[in-house]
């Protein structure tokens, strides 16, 4: 540990040490006031020296203020005494020195009070008669009795008017913080982020108020480019504090100097306990798919109001799934590393011990600064182009008082900043597309040859490229007209740019054509990380055959977002046995067998080829995750994908609804509303009521209520896009569905749901699902009924909303949705059209 201690400007700072408030023991305040003050002395020795003989000072009101502000500073506390040890009238010397005291007290107020404040409290204090006394009085806390000294000012009845130390606490504590400022750049990539905490409090003791304003400003820093061969990459977060007073009222008004301090409160426990340092922590993580690195992490911090600024080093070791922590020498810096995760850190109760051993906490005055520094970030082996590094630091504002009467806090709000980088490893290629506006040409015909370059990033733009004509590759039949390079300057994000290639033909024969393409990546990627590929086209071979020629798993995809309450769905021409298994965990059985006509013809006249599991992607938490497909037995297809949730497995009793505006096309709107059942948003006419799709009440048989339930859709909902069918049966040898007047459809069950285990006699097979597009069925109120072994056991009416096509291709689109799901927080939703809906992308 490095612990750097500049030289305090006062002999009476010096057991400050690097902190201005003490936790258990008396620390010298800023001012010369307390019982070793030189001002103090002399006031407190001209009371005694001038005392009356046999003269008394009633004290319950100085007892009942003085419990008061026990009370609130530290609860527990009780009060010993108080004994008045010497008793005198006003007289020219005490009032000398008196006068001295409170200009040296109120010094920073004194242009605000004016130049004559102090010789008018004088003059009226002398004016009501009264004594001033000097008090023996002390807190018995802990097991520990902590004394006091103090001249306290009384008027003739025994009122209480003015105390040495009580002017230094506080009875009531009120706190206005501002709505909460996020200074966030517009990037593809977020690398800087800053949030700000402000505010005003207001402090009050026995002689009036004092009115204080707080700010705290935090910046954090990510490198934005990080790779397994850079995995020294920091970030670094950096906080700046403000405080001022804003004015006093009353006669003696507080001396309360505001400070801030870092952690979650709590009340001060003894020193070197466990309970002492869990109420005080801030927590730093990473996206799931990365870690912190091995390295020296860094705890700065200066100006803290008392000369003193710090330097701390401790060493970070991080595990498969954990984070130590070693902090060299004794230890005073309290941190708590992680033993569920290499991604997080718990950064305690910043504590520091001075030259005497005594432990101090890390409280900040004005233009003070606080700084982690060198936090490295090791990238992993998940997919996932960005990642990100989050903290939640609550701020503290505070009070300094004297003694045990130390430190009152009240929450000024959380520091919750948010800072993305580019995964170098993991940045999606480009792909490219060929066509031609003809397959074959005779001697002296023009074709005109079209690549599409596809920027697959959804995280990085593709700059200064250029697509290069392949001479050798027209094998003689054909020449170009145009020129053979052409230039492109920027792909923007999930872009593409097309340059088109003019040929004539020389010969008679078939187009065939490749061209090399190759550019750079934008910001944040280095210039010299570059990329090539070829793309080919030739038209009179048949296309390349897909990878998989007897099913296809649709959803989700490779690359795609879930959210919500999903389906893995898909078709197989021949299967015994379907499965999926998520990340790590166990295997689980899907239902088989739905009905898949548009397979008739791959699948040999097959249609009984449909799959779908419903799952809650939100319980698997949000980041990268992979799926795989096993057919009997063999695994048939992986994908990677990412899951956004909203914090929670299932979020309820929140409504929302919001106009998408520009979609699907200019000049159109679309307005999209929170469904509880999907746990995601569905397209909603906006000129529809909630409660409007139908005027029927859902029906049952008897035993639906104890034997099964139709889960999706419900009575009255609303559906969009492509959706399931689904919900559960302890029993059935068939499950259809009847939409309208149409024909019926088998259903696959069988669907492993380990929910039903106890309603159904520990049968956990008891699923069904079926994928449907609810576009193909129009706009406006619809019925679906549920048939178990031929009987109609459940019928809903629901109401579809559609963008006018049965399936809409082309199309994107990503909208901010604010203050969902509560006030303060934000979702953005992207077009997705495997879903033929939107799915949330990003919650914060």
């Amino acid at each position: 540990m490095n612990l750097h201690v500049l030289e305090p400007r006062g002999i009476g700072r010096y057991l400050l040490g690097i902190l201005a408030i003490p936790l258990l023991l008396l620390a010298a305040p800023s001012r010369a006031t307390n019982a070793d003050g030189p001002l103090f002395q002399q006031l407190a020795a001209t009371v005694t020296a001038e005392a009356v003989a046999g003269q008394t000072v009633g004290l319950h009101d100085f007892a009942t203020k003085a419990r008061a502000a026990i009370d609130f500073m530290q609860p527990g506390g009780q009060l010993q005494g108080p004994y008045a040890t010497s008793v005198a009238r006003w007289s020219p010397a005490i009032a000398a020195h008196f006068a001295s005291y409170l200009r040296d007290l109120y010094r920073d107020d004194l242009d605000a009070l004016g130049s004559g404040w102090i010789d008018r409290i004088l003059d009226e204090l002398q004016a009501a008669g009264g004594s001033v006394a000097r008090l023996s009085w002390g807190v018995f806390l802990d097991g520990t009795s902590h004394p006091f000294d103090s001249v306290a000012v009384f008027d003739p009845a025994g009122n209480l008017l003015f105390d040495t130390v009580l002017v230094h606490t506080i009875t009531d504590v009120e706190v206005q913080p501002d709505d909460p400022e996020t200074f966030r750049q517009i990037a593809s990539v977020t690398s800087t982020d800053s949030k700000s905490v402000s505010g005003r409090f207001t402090v009050s003791n026995l002689g009036g108020t004092r009115r204080l304003a707080y700010g705290v400003t935090l910046r954090a820093e990510v490198a934005p480019y990080i790779t397994t061969a850079t995995n020294n990459a920091a970030m670094t977060m950096t906080a700046n504090v403000s405080n001022s007073s804003l004015g006093t009222t009353g006669l003696f008004p507080p001396i309360a100097n505001p400070q801030v301090y870092f952690g979650t409160g709590g009340r001060y426990q003894v020193i070197n306990t466990d309970a002492a340092r869990t109420p005080f922590r801030s927590r730093i993580w990473v996206s799931s798919v990365d870690a912190f690195q091995d390295g020296d992490y860094r705890v700065s911090g200066s100006d803290l109001g008392s000369g003193v600024s710090f330097d701390l080093s401790f060493g970070v070791s991080a595990g498969v799934a954990s984070v130590s922590i070693s902090i060299p020498g004794p230890g005073p810096l309290i941190l708590l590393g992680s033993t569920s995760s290499a991604g997080e850190i718990f950064l305690g109760n910043v504590l520091y011990s001075d030259n005497a051993g005594v432990r101090y906490r890390g409280a900040f005055r004005n233009g003070g600064n606080f700084a982690l520094r060198n936090f490295l970030i090791r990238t992993g082996d998940g997919a996932g182009e960005k990642g990100s590094v989050r903290a939640s630091i609550p701020v503290y504002m505070a009070h300094e008082g004297v003694g045990v009467l130390s430190l009152t806090g009240r929450s000024a709000g959380t520091l919750s900043p948010s800072v993305e980088y580019v995964r170098g490893d993991h940045i999606r290629q480009p792909t490219y597309t060929v066509t031609a506006d003809r397959e074959t040409v005779r001697v002296g015909e023009e074709v005109t040859v079209t690549v599409r370059i596809n920027n697959n990033s959804r995280a990085v733009a593709l700059r200064d490229g250029s697509v290069a004509l392949d001479i050798g590759s027209l094998r003689g039949i054909l020449t170009p007209k145009s020129a053979t390079v052409v230039n492109f300057r920027e792909i923007a994000t999930n872009g593409s740019e097309s340059v088109t290639f003019v040929l004539v033909a020389e010969r008679a024969g078939q187009v065939s054509l490749q061209a090399d393409v190759d550019g750079r990546w934008g910001s944040p990627v280095p210039p010299e990380v570059t990329f090539r590929g070829r793309a080919s086209l030739e038209i009179g071979a048949p296309p390349p055959p897909p990878t998989q020629t007897d099913g296809a798993l649709e959803s989700p995809q490779s690359g795609s977002f879930e959210s919500g309450i999903g389906l893995v769905r898909g078709w197989l021409c021949e299967a015994r046995e379907v499965e999926i298994q998520i990340n790590d965990q166990a295997r689980r059985r899907v239902a088989y067998g739905t009905v898949r006509t548009d397979t008739r013809d791959a699948c040999g006249g097959n249609v009984n080829t449909g799959f779908g599991y419903t799952i809650n992607w939100n319980s698997f938490g949000p980041g990268n995750h992979t799926l795989r497909l096993f057919v009997d037995d063999e695994e048939y297809e992986r994908v990677n994908f990412t899951v956004t949730t909203l914090g929670v497995d299932f979020l309820r009793d929140v409504n929302g609804e919001y106009t998408l505006p520009g979609f699907p096309r200019a000049g159109r709107d679309i307005a999209v509303r929170w469904s509880e059942p999907h746990q995601n948003f569905v397209l909603a006419d906006a000129s529809r009521n909630t409660s409007s799709p139908a005027s029927s009440s859902s029906t049952r048989s008897i035993a639906a209520t104890s034997l099964g339930q139709l889960e999706s859709p419900r009575q009255d909902s609303f559906e969009s896009g492509i959706g399931l069918i689904r919900g559960w049966l302890c029993e059935a040898r068939t499950v259809e569905v009847q939409i309208n007047n149409q024909p019926r459809r088998q259903v696959a069950y069988g669907t492993v749901r380990g929910d039903t285990r106890e309603a159904c006699g520990g049968n956990a097979n008891t699923g069904f699902g079926y994928t449907v597009n609810w576009s193909s069925l129009g706009d406006g109120d619809h019925t679906l009924r549920l048939f178990v072994d031929g009987e109609e056991f459940e019928r809903v009416t629901f109401t579809v909303t559609t963008l006018g096509e049965d399936f809409l291709r082309g199309i994107s689109g990503e909208y901010a949705l604010r203050n969902f799901p509560q006030t303060g927080r934000d979702v953005r939703v992207r077009w997705s059209e495997p879903h033929q809906n939107f799915v949330i992308v990003e919650a914060r």
